[in-house]
């Protein structure tokens, strides 16, 4: 859901509705890439560590409000594991659009 935010903000923020998220991709210096695969690299390494290897990958021991039990969350896990991958879908969706209507 983020990226598509990503997608549509440079348009509509600077108000340039040829600006898409390609052209400001193209425009990224090198230093402005090591930053983001670095910040990508610590949330990895450091802040999204799952806390028990018999958990589900992705499990980051938060629970859903405080509530553990994934017995009766099960439901609720399938539901975000669908969403999430219609999500990645839709985006990559996005993508192709752009490239092939040569907005870019």
């Amino acid at each position: 859901m983020l990226a598509t935010i990503g997608m549509i903000a440079p348009s509509v923020v600077l108000g340039d509705l040829k600006l898409t998220a390609l052209n400001v991709v193209k425009k990224l210096t090198l230093a402005q890439y090591a930053q983001i695969i670095l910040t990508c690299a610590f949330l990895e390494a450091f802040v999204f560590v799952q806390q028990d290897a018999r958990d589900m990958p992705g499990d980051y021991a938060t629970g859903y409000f405080g509530v553990r039990d994934k017995g009766l969350n099960e439901r609720s896990m399938i539901s975000e594991l669908e969403n999430g991958r219609l999500a990645m879908l839709a985006f990559v969706v996005q993508i192709v659009l752009e490239l092939v209507t040569k907005v870019v």
